[in-house]
Order: structure tokens, then C-alpha cells, then sequence
């Protein structure tokens, strides 16, 4: 299992419980999907089981994290070419 789905399974199961989660997974192999990557797979199952707050949830905070990490790059990209520029200076 990925380090990504291993957080997206961490976050489902804080939302909707990790017995929940591991009945999803569950019915993931029975769906013939793999238990083991949430984002196509599990996450289908989990709608089935539960509903899709616990998915919304995970989508939120891969997200937000995807936003966090987009902007914290930008940041540091302007931040390295200031201090560049002002070395010329």
C-alpha cells in the first residue's frame, strides 16, 4: 500500500470509524476492486457501505493538502529568485 493510501485510509477511518473502513475494504474485494488504493477503488466500495461523507471528507483534505503544497512551491520559488535578484544588486 502507498504512503498516500495509507493517509487516505487513515482519514476515512477517523471520519467514519476504522471498523467501517476495513467492512469497505472488505467489500471492495468482493466488488472485485483493489482493497488497497482508495482513490477508484475503496472509495467506491466506502460509498456503498457508508455514504459518501467519509469520501467527501478524504477529497477535502487531499485537497486542501494538494492547495497547501501548490502554494507553499510557489512561495519558495519567488522567495529563491528575490534572493537572487537582490544578490546581482
Amino acid at each position: 500500500m502507498s504512503a498516500w493510501d495509507r493517509r487516505a485510509f487513515s482519514w476515512a477511518a477517523y471520519n467514519a470509524g476504522p471498523r467501517t473502513i476495513i467492512r469497505a475494504r472488505n467489500r471492495a474485494d468482493e466488488m472485485g476492486l483493489d482493497s488497497d488504493v482508495w482513490t477508484g477503488q475503496s472509495e467506491i466500495a466506502t460509498s456503498h457501505v457508508v455514504g459518501r461523507e467519509p469520501v467527501q471528507y478524504v477529497a477535502n483534505i487531499q485537497k486542501y493538502y494538494l492547495a497547501y503544497r501548490l502554494a507553499r512551491t510557489e512561495n519558495e520559488a519567488r522567495d529563491r529568485i528575490q534572493s537572487g535578484d537582490e544578490a546581482e544588486e
